[in-house]
């Protein structure tokens, strides 16, 4: 089991072999590395989870630290990256510490530390927590097809075949699979549900039919929308997202 650790989340728990929260999609991998086992314990000081680290394969200990003002962060420790996550006076932000559980020592209080994190701040707007959920899941299928299409030489028709545990329905967002052409492109979009929040429109082109070499971009409606941005246009190499949408970093 993998545990979502967004305070907001519904429902945390996860299957461990998918990267999204199912339910509210945010990251299962913190940093990349970090998967949460289970909850350890919580109380004043935060919350206590035991982690699983992909790099090292070990156990580790992952410290949830309640929010608190930049004045106070930078007692917790050492580490650059707490102080560096408090560096605006004034300002509030949760702070992680993962510890190795092999030096976690609860009847004397000692513990190691071994290596810190900061944990991305909450977003402050309700849409732009929604759209984050649709800009991971997009940028995540743009990349799952580029590894389908060098492994088949086509591209996947349907989302199941990707094998990223993502659901087609979410609470704000439809995603879908358009094949324009198995061995040329493909569209992936995500529809917002509600009027308050944008759309995407995922695409993945084939540069080098050859070389299996294909290039991905994505696309955000200007404004929001519940209408994904068409297919974009693929021209000497550059993707060019259609008018009222505008190009994301890939």
């Amino acid at each position: 089991m993998s545990l979502c650790i967004n305070p907001k989340c519904p429902n945390a728990q996860n299957p461990d072999n998918i990267l999204f929260c199912q339910t509210c999609g945010s990251e299962l991998l913190l940093e990349g590395r970090y998967r949460v086992a289970s909850i350890l314990g919580s109380g004043g000081f935060g919350k206590t989870f035991a982690v699983s680290d992909a790099r090292s394969n070990t156990t580790k200990v992952l410290k949830v630290l309640p929010p608190v003002s930049s004045t106070i962060a930078p007692n917790f420790g050492a580490s650059p990256l707490v102080a560096q996550g408090s560096s605006s006076p004034g300002k509030k932000t949760n702070v992680a510490l993962i510890i190795g559980l092999g030096c976690f020592l609860p009847l004397v209080g000692l513990f190691q530390l071994r290596a810190a994190i900061a944990l991305p701040s909450l977003l402050n707007q309700a849409s732009k927590a929604k759209q984050a959920e649709a800009k991971n899941y997009i940028g995540t299928m743009n990349r799952a097809q580029q590894a389908y299409f060098l492994e088949n030489g086509k591209f996947a028709s349907t989302i199941s075949e990707l094998q990223l545990g993502i659901k087609s329905e979410t609470t704000n967002y439809s995603y879908s699979v358009n094949v324009i052409n198995p061995k040329r492109s493909v569209r992936l979009t995500a529809k917002a549900k509600n009027s308050g929040i944008k759309s995407y429109t995922g695409a993945v082109f084939v540069q080098n039919a050859k070389e299996s070499f294909t290039i991905a971009g994505v696309c955000e409606t200007n404004a929001p929308s519940q209408t994904p941005p068409s297919m974009p246009q693929f021209v000497k190499g550059i993707i060019r997202c259609p008018a009222g949408s505008q190009s994301l970093a890939r």
